[in-house]
């Protein structure tokens, strides 16, 4: 069986390619493709070569899509024919996926929602390692998808004053919809307001970096409360320079703990962080359950055909765009 899937056969490039898909194993499953979501940061970054990227051509890159079972091996019993699973593959027709890499999908989620489960395990991974307990004061530092899901993980942890740090106006909107307790457009609007209930004013002990951007490291250092913890969520594309280690994070007896999804355990209870299946299954439970919001950061929904078009929206930021799910159930 063929499949088509998306590719990057130059910088700034998207098109399809035809592949021929194995047979299905005994404890495999075939599924057919119904919506994949655009990591927006990652495959934004390796499209056009960005620092910290491999910058070699063609590239395969992708991980959120969301399908129907049309075929089993003889040893799968968790799945039925018809069934809706996520999984983590490129943006393609059809894969043929190992039964324990595929994860049922509950009524009521739809596609696309389910679609982007894996970038909720990379924010709950980030929001794991932060320890974040009830009662602490959280800044979220990039209000786009995964700073936005970190958040809203961040509170159902038990964070009692949420603020999220980003200069577009309609990001800080979507995120107050999401359940932060504050928006604001600088990090000294973030300094300058703040719960006065807290005991730092302006300062907080959990700061999670979800631009991606090297400035923002050190603007994550100045917001941090002594002793405070500051979490490396985003994928930083460039060197940041110019930091006082000794002012912002020597003598204030600052964490920083770096959060790339790439580190996880094979097993899970090591250090406190969970494998990725695990941290996808609990993902779907708050989904389902209504306990984080994703739809809202679904920005637009097209059909897969008019893929390279949506990576030019994304990149070139001239709508109000989170990330765009691709229809693959109106493809041939």
């Amino acid at each position: 069986m063929q499949a088509r899937q998306i590719f990057f056969p130059r910088k700034g490039e998207v098109e399809f390619e035809v592949v021929e898909l194995p047979e299905v194993g005994d404890d495999q499953v075939l599924v057919e493709a119904l919506c994949s979501v655009i990591s927006p940061g990652t495959e934004l970054a390796w499209l056009h070569a960005l620092p910290n990227t491999p910058g070699e051509f063609p590239i395969r890159i992708a991980y959120c899509s969301c399908g129907r079972v049309v075929q089993k091996g003889k040893e799968v019993r968790q799945f039925t024919v018809g069934q809706m699973v996520v999984y983590q593959a490129l943006h393609a027709t059809a894969q043929v996926m190992d039964r324990d890499k595929v994860i049922a999908v509950p009524e009521g989620v739809l596609p696309e929602e389910a679609a982007a489960l894996p970038l909720v395990g990379i924010a709950l991974q980030g929001i794991r390692k932060s320890q974040v307990t009830i009662g602490e004061s959280v800044a979220v530092l990039g209000l786009g998808l995964i700073g936005n899901l970190a958040g809203q993980l961040a509170h159902i942890c038990g964070a009692i004053y949420l603020v999220g740090i980003d200069p577009d106006p309609w990001r800080r909107e979507l995120a107050l919809s999401c359940g932060f307790d504050a928006a604001v457009a600088s990090v000294e609007e973030a300094q300058r307001g703040g719960d006065p209930q807290l005991e730092e004013a302006g300062l907080f002990e959990v700061v999670i970096e979800a631009a991606g951007v090297p400035e923002a490291v050190v603007q994550a250092f100045e917001l941090a409360s002594p002793f405070g913890r500051v979490i490396l969520l985003g994928s930083i594309r460039g060197r940041t320079e110019q930091v006082d280690f000794y002012t912002t994070v020597h003598r204030k007896g600052l964490t920083v703990i770096g959060a790339h999804n790439a580190r996880r355990p094979q097993q899970d209870e090591m250090f406190g962080v969970k494998t990725m299946r695990t941290d996808m299954r609990l993902a779907m439970s708050l989904l389902a359950g209504g306990r984080i919001k994703v739809g809202p950061m679904i920005s637009d929904r097209v059909s897969a055909e008019e893929a390279s078009k949506a990576y030019q929206r994304l990149w070139s930021r001239r709508e109000k765009l989170v990330t765009i799910a691709l229809d693959w159930s109106r493809i041939s």
